[in-house]
C-alpha cells in the first residue's frame, strides 16, 4: 500500500470556536483523587483492568445521550452543583447514593454540528475541547498512511474479545524527566570528573533533554510518519495558537530551548505518540505538563472507542480526524470497546520539561556551559526569560 503524500493546499481560516460553562471543580478533593487501583505490580495492573471493565459497563448502562447544544448546556449546568459529578435522573434531579444517569454522552452527530468548541471548569479553565474542523485534504489520508507505515501491526480487532492483547505503540518524543542535574556540583568541575550514585563517571549527555528510545531504535518509521503528519501537524499547531494562547506559549518555549538546534515535528508540543490497535485502560497521564491533544485514526466502519472523561464524566463518540484537547494528567480517562481498526495520535509535552526552562537542569552556571542566542522566538512563561536560545558545551 503506497504512502499517501499531501498535495499543497492553503489553509482555511478554523469555524468560531463554541464555548459551553460548567461548575466543575478541578481542585476538589473528589476530583483529584483517583478512583482506581494505582501502581505497577501484576496485581493492582489486573486490578485496574477489572476497575476499566466494570467501569465500561456502568458508563454503557447510565448515560444520557444529548442532542444538541441546548441539552448539552443544560446538563452541564446540573451535572456539577457542588464541583464534581453528580447523578442526575432524566428532568436533571440529583439522586442521592444512586447511579442513575451520571454520565454525559456527546454523540458524533454532535460533535460534527459543533464542530469546534470548549468546556470550561467553573474557575474558566479547560476541561476538554473537542475540534472535528480538520479539513478533508489532511483528515482523509490519515487511516491510509497510518496501514502503509505499520503494516500488519495494524489490525482490525475486536477489543471486547481480544481484552488480553496489548497494543503497540511508539513515543516519538523528547524527554527531560531522565536528565541529571546539576544543582549539587561545583559550577567549575570538569564534567568527566562527575559522577552519580555507584562512583560511576555521568555521561555529559544525560544533561541535557533526548530523544526517546523509539526515535532512535526506529528511525524509518520516524521519518514516514512525520512525513504523512506534517499537515496534521500544522493544523494542530495553528489552533492551538488560536485557542489556547497561553498553553501553546508555555510548551513551545521548551521546544525552542532544545539544544543543538533540535525541534519537534508536533511542536508546540515536545514529541508525540502513536497508538495501534488501541482501547486504554483507567489512567492519568502524570508526566504530562500542561495540555495533551489525541487524534482518533480509524476506518470509516469502526464502532465504539469512545473516551470516557471519568471526573467530569463524559463520553465523546471521537471518528477518525476529531480532536480532543484536554489536561491528561488531572482527569482520569478510558476507551469504551471498540470493532475495527482504531488507532490514536497523541501530542504531548513532558512535565518535567520545566527544569529545562527554569535553570538547564542546573547546569545554568557551569562554567562550561554557554548560552548562545540563535533569535528570541517566545518568552517563557516560568522564567520570564526570552526563549529560542540554544544551548551548547
Amino acid at each position: 500500500m503506497p504512502l499517501i503524500h499531501q498535495n499543497h493546499v492553503e489553509p482555511t481560516p478554523p469555524p468560531a470556536l463554541i464555548t459551553f460553562t460548567s461548575n466543575f471543580n478541578p481542585n476538589h478533593k473528589k476530583n483529584k483523587k483517583t478512583q482506581f487501583p494505582r501502581g505497577s505490580t501484576a496485581e493492582v495492573k489486573e486490578n485496574r483492568a477489572l476497575w476499566t471493565e466494570d467501569r465500561i459497563q456502568l458508563v454503557t448502562t447510565h448515560q444520557v445521550v444529548v442532542h444538541s447544544k441546548e441539552e448539552l448546556q443544560s446538563r452541564l449546568t446540573h451535572m456539577y452543583p457542588n464541583g464534581y459529578k453528580e447523578h442526575l435522573d432524566e428532568d436533571l434531579n440529583v439522586l442521592e447514593g444512586e447511579w442513575s444517569k451520571a454520565y454525559t454522552k456527546i454523540p458524533q452527530e454532535l460533535i460534527k454540528a459543533l464542530e469546534d468548541f470548549s468546556i470550561t471548569n467553573k474557575e474558566g479553565g479547560l476541561v476538554c475541547a473537542v475540534w472535528s474542523s480538520m479539513p478533508d485534504h489532511i483528515q482523509t489520508p490519515l487511516f491510509d498512511s497510518t496501514r502503509a507505515i505499520f503494516g500488519h501491526q495494524f489490525q482490525y480487532r475486536d477489543s471486547a474479545r481480544s481484552k488480553l492483547l496489548p497494543f503497540d505503540t511508539y513515543h516519538f518524543s523528547v524527554y527531560n524527566r531522565y536528565a541529571f542535574q546539576g544543582k549539587a556540583y561545583d559550577p567549575k568541575a570538569d564534567p568527566s570528573t562527575l559522577q552519580g550514585k555507584g562512583a560511576k563517571a555521568k555521561n555529559t549527555c544525560t544533561f541535557i533533554p533526548r530523544h526517546s528510545t523509539e526515535i532512535r531504535n526506529n528511525p524509518i518509521k520516524y521519518g514516514l510518519i512525520q512525513q504523512a503528519l506534517a499537515p496534521v501537524f500544522t493544523w494542530i499547531d495553528r489552533m492551538v495558537h488560536q485557542h489556547l494562547p497561553k498553553d501553546w506559549a508555555e510548551l513551545k518555549s521548551f521546544v525552542d530551548s532544545l539544544p543543538g538546534n533540535q525541534t519537534s515535528p508536533a511542536s508546540p508540543f515536545a514529541g508525540f505518540v502513536i497508538n495501534l490497535n488501541v482501547a486504554t485502560q483507567v489512567h492519568r497521564d502524570w508526566n504530562d505538563h500542561s495540555i495533551c491533544i489525541v487524534l482518533v485514526i480509524s476506518d470509516p466502519d469502526c464502532e465504539g472507542g469512545e473516551l470516557v472523561l471519568e471526573e467530569p464524566g463524559l463520553v465523546l463518540e471521537l471518528k477518525c480526524g476529531d480532536v480532543i484537547v484536554f489536561p491528561s494528567s488531572q482527569i482520569s480517562h478510558f476507551n469504551l470497546h471498540f470493532k475495527g481498526w482504531r488507532s490514536s495520535l497523541v501530542c504531548h509535552s513532558d512535565r518535567h520539561s520545566v527544569r529545562w526552562l527554569e535553570d538547564f537542569n542546573g547546569w545554568v552556571d557551569h562554567v562550561l556551559f554557554r548560552n548562545q542566542g540563535r533569535g528570541v522566538k517566545s518568552v517563557s512563561p516560568i522564567t520570564g526569560l526570552a526563549a529560542g536560545k540554544k544551548a551548547r558545551y
